[in-house]
């Protein structure tokens, strides 16, 4: 290619880029940080979101307030602690309604939004009992029914065309990769327990394995098989490897008393 039409292509790209409307290409590209408790700060492109615990008559809910360089502004009031974030969009749920409820007496019906921090305005997308939202890309949000310590029963919606898919239940979290999405099982004890992998928009379900602690990073799925001996009384674990479509399956580890620090970080 002659130098001339090197720079022509180059200008050309330039433009292109300029044409790419920001907040969209910004949203695609950036990660969504989840934060499911109250009062604890995260980090977000070195912007910080906290819900921040405050009583509302007999009710603690949560205002999410965003700090970027010492200042700090109240973007949501009397909403739910959990919330997921990319520094440009942020989904909520907010409680509207008490209602009955056979597992917990009564609960709060909850209506999740999308929340467009840089304009302020709000997006309502579902409802539901104890719904909250648990994580996102691009157009695809997870969010489900929380059950506490039975963890949450997870759907798939669209933002953009509001179709719903369910995905799996008792869910404890959920991990994101470069091809697909990973969830792990929560519940009241120690176990294996089933580890499933699915497409960005909730279908094509697969069981990668029964396991705890995961981890994803890319195409890579790191977990921990548990194992108690009955007559020592010790726990024991063992970590392996495997893609988000369970090949390649290998431990990487003998069977240990503890999981290494290194692994969650």
């Amino acid at each position: 290619m002659n130098r001339k039409r090197l720079w022509r292509n180059l200008l050309l790209l330039a433009v292109l880029l300029l044409m790419i409307p920001a907040g969209g290409a910004q949203a695609a590209a950036r990660k969504y940080f989840d934060c499911q408790g109250a009062d604890y700060p995260i980090d977000v492109y070195g912007v910080t979101f906290e819900a921040k615990t405050k009583q509302y008559g007999n009710e603690y809910l949560a205002d999410i307030v965003r700090t970027e360089n010492g200042v700090s502004k109240t973007l949501l009031t009397k909403v739910n602690f959990a919330f997921v974030t990319n520094g440009i969009y942020l989904y909520y749920s907010k409680p509207v309604k008490k209602v009955a409820d056979d597992n917990f007496g009564s609960s709060y019906n909850n209506t999740i939004y999308r929340y467009t921090i840089k304009s302020g305005k709000s997006k309502k997308l579902v409802s539901g009992v104890r719904y909250i939202p648990m994580q996102a890309i691009g157009k695809y949000l997870y969010y489900g029914q929380e059950n506490y310590a039975d963890g949450v029963d997870l759907y798939c919606i669209n933002v953009n065309t509001k179709k719903k898919t369910h995905m799996v239940d008792v869910v404890g979290g959920v991990l994101i990769g470069s091809t697909r999405v990973v969830t792990s099982t929560n519940s009241g004890d120690v176990g294996n327990y089933p580890i499933y992998s699915f497409n960005f928009d909730g279908t094509a379900r697969k069981k990668i394995t029964d396991g705890i602690l995961v981890n994803l990073k890319g195409k890579t799925v790191t977990f921990a098989k548990y194992k108690y001996d009955s007559k020592t009384h010790k726990d024991s674990f063992r970590l392996y490897t495997c893609t988000v479509t369970a090949k390649k399956k290998k431990a990487i580890t003998k069977w240990i008393d503890r999981i290494p620090e290194e692994y969650y970080q």
